[in-house]
């Protein structure tokens, strides 16, 4: 799958690392289905979008201010954006998003194939 995922920091947010939220891409046959981490990002700061080849993720994390000085700084803060190219195309209208315990799931049904159609020449 790789060459289809790309990722990076959001605006004016602290670099999150080339593939950030980290996810998986599970086909099921008539869906697939997407898991992204996104610990401490509550529902009301995600942003998705999808279209019939993309799933556009995005983060937005207002970042507290501490008082002193950070001795070790590992969790990552601030937002992210991250584009994911679909392996197949999607139904953009019937996607469904659910987020529990900082994981996001999205199940994405997939298009059918389209048909040849007969054109009758008159």
């Amino acid at each position: 799958m790789a060459g289809i995922i790309s990722g990076g920091n959001g605006d004016g947010g602290i670099q999150l690392g080339p593939a950030y939220p980290p996810l998986d891409i599970i086909d099921r046959g008539d869906v697939l289905i997407v898991r992204a981490l996104v610990p401490g990002f509550p529902r009301k700061c995600l942003d998705i979008s999808v279209d019939v080849q993309h799933l556009f993720l995005r983060g937005r994390r207002p970042m507290k201010q501490e008082s002193g000085a950070y001795l070790s700084h590992e969790r990552a803060l601030g937002n992210f954006e991250r584009t994911v190219a679909l392996p197949v195309p999607v139904d953009a209208d019937h996607t469904h998003a659910h987020l529990e315990n900082g994981v996001l799931e999205l199940t994405l049904p997939k298009l059918e194939p389209a048909r040849p159609l007969r054109v009758e020449v008159h």
